[in-house]
């Protein structure tokens, strides 16, 4: 099972964090997939645009089993993909 996390990245001050969350998910068997860390590579200026980026999130969700959101700290994205997730059926 491939599990897409999605969290905020605030810099280095949680890089830590999102890593020990996705050992985690390895830990428990599975494959961890994280946007933050996979797609945008901890930076906030990766992708040009928004669509770009919510594309992008979409395609990735597709190839994930599941969907685990880190609600530590809410925010509109975290919402967005959440909604990406339950429109194409996943967990």
């Amino acid at each position: 099972m491939k599990i897409f996390i999605t969290h905020t990245f605030k810099g280095i001050e949680n890089k830590l964090e999102i890593e020990e969350l996705c050992q985690i998910i390895r830990d428990s068997g599975w494959q961890d997939y994280s946007f933050v860390r996979d797609a945008e590579n901890c930076s906030k200026d990766f992708f040009k645009n928004e669509s770009d980026l919510m594309l992008a999130a979409k395609k990735e969700i597709n190839n994930c089993d599941a969907l685990l959101i880190d609600i530590t700290d809410p925010s509109l994205g975290k919402g967005i993909e959440a909604g990406i997730a339950y429109s194409l059926g996943k967990k």
